[in-house]
């Protein structure tokens, strides 16, 4: 539990339980709260979890638990017409520093400028490409044995990556950047939770797996600077979970990167170090 995730619990409760009637009750419970979030999803909804499971996801968010995540955030700003910004300001505020001021940026801030948001999928998305409850049942998986992932979370990181996989030649690069991006932050965030050394390995796959799309996807995008930081990334990664095969995979992105920049010398380097995996 974070200090950004009680700040924002204790504001969210605040906008829900204000004003209270004369017996100093809340105006509005959770399952009304939860109701009012579906309401605001419009013919999204169906994609949510019904109201008494979303109704315990807001009291374990109103307890700073965890942050909503972004299928959830706009539907808040919808029902109490304020912005993201000033709903979950604490979770936003640490990634705003690396995003561009001006429209030139060097080339080591375009990957940023990418990552957060130039190809940011929109919830309707979500829905298209794997399908609105996937990030959501990954997280019920997980709060239901708060000491370990389960084996239900990895399972699910695997029908992310296959739908991914799936969806690459059928999705606009730009809808399938973000969802692959939601999912590798929050394997990030698994990695530095409690795990087993198994369960770290397999998070650490996972984890390249996601970043060794990513690095095709924004090489589709016409972005090679952050194509080639992702490609590294899911080499690291893959190279810490002992898995060779996905070490060459990412070596596989980084010779096409450097084939389609016409660097030859690199391509073949890079050739030649997936081989040796």
């Amino acid at each position: 539990m974070s200090n950004a995730s009680k700040i924002i619990g204790a504001r969210l409760r605040k906008l829900r339980e204000e004003p209270r009637d004369r017996y100093g009750r809340p105006h509005r419970s959770r399952e009304k709260w939860a109701i009012m979030l579906r309401s605001a999803a419009g013919p999204g909804a169906d994609g949510l979890p019904g109201v008494k499971s979303l109704a315990d996801m807001i009291k374990q968010w109103e307890r700073g638990d965890h942050i909503p995540g972004p299928i959830y955030r706009p539907l808040y700003a919808r029902v109490t017409g304020k912005t993201e910004e000033e709903l979950f300001a604490e979770a936003i505020a640490p990634h705003q520093d690396s995003a561009p001021t001006q429209p030139e940026v060097e080339p080591t801030k375009r990957r940023d400028a990418l990552k957060l948001g130039v190809a940011a999928a929109t919830p309707e998305a979500v829905h298209r490409v794997l399908g609105h409850a996937a990030e959501e049942a990954m997280e019920f998986t997980r709060l239901a044995d708060v000491t370990s992932l389960g084996a239900g979370t990895l399972a699910h990181l695997d029908a992310v990556v296959v739908g991914l996989d799936h969806a690459y030649s059928k999705r606009a690069p730009g809808e399938l950047f973000g969802v692959a991006r939601a999912y590798r932050h929050q394997v990030a965030e698994l990695i530095q939770g409690p795990h087993t050394l198994k369960q770290a390995r397999e998070l650490y796959v996972h984890a390249a797996w996601l970043s060794e799309a990513l690095a095709w996807l924004a090489h589709d995008l016409g972005d090679p600077f952050a194509a080639e930081a992702w490609a590294v990334d899911a080499f690291q990664h893959a190279d810490q979970a002992g898995h060779d095969e996905l070490c060459a995979w990412a070596t596989d992105v980084m010779a096409s990167i450097a084939i389609y920049t016409d660097q030859p010398a690199r391509a073949l380097a890079a050739a030649q170090r997936g081989i040796t995996r």
